[in-house]
């Protein structure tokens, strides 16, 4: 295993977790086995480039996602974190206006020890 390996598999199992999506979830969209997804997880094999475009598709991303190395401060959150950014850019504007209305009320009552 090189060190790309790992990394590229490092990357896919980071955007499996944002999009909430298992490794069988992603072998099934792939129609291939779960043995061949959790090669490129563990950093065993790399996919082959039109399977890493497959694989953006699926998860939502950009081939350099997957394949560059970045020091992006939202690879640095927490998987619950990145999940939640997820789920938030799928909505709606309105639906986004009232979600950041909920968490500003947490905030205050946190602030004030509720």
């Amino acid at each position: 295993m090189t060190d790309i390996n790992k990394e590229i598999g490092e990357r896919l199992a980071r955007r499996l977790a944002i999009a909430g999506k298992s490794q069988v979830d992603l072998a099934v969209y792939m129609n291939t086995s779960q043995a061949s997804v959790s090669n490129w997880v563990n950093g065993v094999k790399i996919p082959r480039m039109d399977k890493i475009d497959k694989i953006c598709e699926f998860l939502k991303c950009n081939r350099s996602d997957l394949l560059l190395e970045t020091h992006n401060p939202a690879e640095m959150m927490k998987d619950q974190e990145k999940r939640l950014l997820y789920y938030y850019s799928l909505l709606s504007e309105a639906n986004k206006e009232k979600v950041d209305d909920i968490v500003k009320a947490f905030l205050v009552a946190q602030n004030n020890g509720e």
